[in-house]
């Protein structure tokens, strides 16, 4: 249920969503931990790509690859993570909709 505050305040142009839709301070983090996955995403293809084409294979090539699997698979650990937790914020908060 919208708090009559929210509707008397005036509303941010940046910010499209009613108070009832507005996403969580989690869902925030996740979107920038989904975006970081996916930027180290497209960023290997770039690298791997280059590599094979440049017949990379010495140490630092390895230890990069290593690293930015590393920060790719945490990111999306993490995106996975504050996803559910978000989910679970908004049933619990809007379990009320769906009962009859």
């Amino acid at each position: 249920m919208v708090d009559s505050r929210d509707r008397n305040r005036p509303r941010d142009i940046h910010d499209p969503f009613p108070p009832c839709l507005r996403a969580s301070r989690g869902r925030h983090l996740g979107d920038g931990f989904q975006s970081v996955w996916v930027g180290s995403a497209y960023f290997w293809f770039f690298a791997a790509t280059l590599a094979r084409a440049e017949a990379w294979t010495s140490a630092a090539w390895r230890a990069f690859a290593n690293f930015n699997g590393i920060v790719g698979t945490v990111t999306m650990v993490a995106s996975v993570f504050l996803t559910l937790y978000s989910l679970g914020i908004y049933l619990r908060r809007y379990a009320g909709v769906f009962a009859p």
